[in-house]
């Protein structure tokens, strides 16, 4: 059994998308159970120390948020040219997999799931600087037994930059208008030339 860390016991996978795969782990010194993400660390050196730097970025970001919707960052290392950050482990399906499954839900299902959607970037927003998600779309939704609603990916690699004070935690491949999701995705990440503000997790929301 692989272990990172020293002590991170990776169990299986859980996902993979990318150059970044998501595995259940347990921690051999708590006894508890984590979702680790590992980042594979490749091209130049340049592009390394940019994934490294903006996956410390998002670290630092996220160990702010206080949120039951929102998995904690609770460890961040790298080693053997992949980077790890440990995360809560969100129990539940993801709404992709739900409506794959069993098609479009209720109209009360749906306003339920959009109200909690929209209390979790209310939060985000209401930071200084507001921390914009960037890429909602189903597959990031993760949803309990109970219906509780929880964000489970906030990009494998982070770009944040200074627009107006606002920090976009798009990963660096999302900052490209090629990379994005385009269902989901607001014209304004589409062009090349605009800036992603609150209001395109918004937009994402309705669609």
């Amino acid at each position: 059994m692989v272990c990172v860390g020293g002590r991170y016991q990776l169990l299986g996978e859980l996902g993979r998308g990318g150059t970044s795969t998501v595995f259940l782990a347990v921690d051999t010194v708590l006894h508890k159970q984590w979702a680790v993400k590992e980042t594979l660390l490749q091209g130049d050196e340049e592009y390394q120390r940019r994934i490294i730097q903006s996956l410390r970025a998002e670290a630092n970001v996220l160990k702010e948020c206080d949120h039951p919707a929102i998995p904690r960052i609770v460890d961040f290392f790298e080693e053997n040219g992949r980077a790890y950050a440990v995360r809560d482990y969100v129990k539940g399906r993801s709404l992709k997999s739900i409506v794959e499954e069993s098609g479009l839900q209720n109209v009360e299902t749906v306003l339920d799931l959009g109200m909690q959607l929209c209390s979790i970037l209310s939060y985000l927003h209401s930071h200084y600087p507001p921390i914009i998600y960037g890429d909602l779309k189903p597959s990031q939704v993760m949803i309990s037994e109970d219906g509780t609603v929880r964000l489970i990916d906030f990009g494998a690699a982070t770009q944040l930059y200074a627009n107006g004070g606002v920090l976009d935690l798009r990963t660096i491949d999302q900052c490209d208008a090629r990379f994005a999701t385009n269902i989901f995705t607001a014209p304004e990440i589409l062009n090349e030339n605009s800036a992603a503000t609150t209001s395109s997790d918004v937009y994402s929301i309705g669609m």
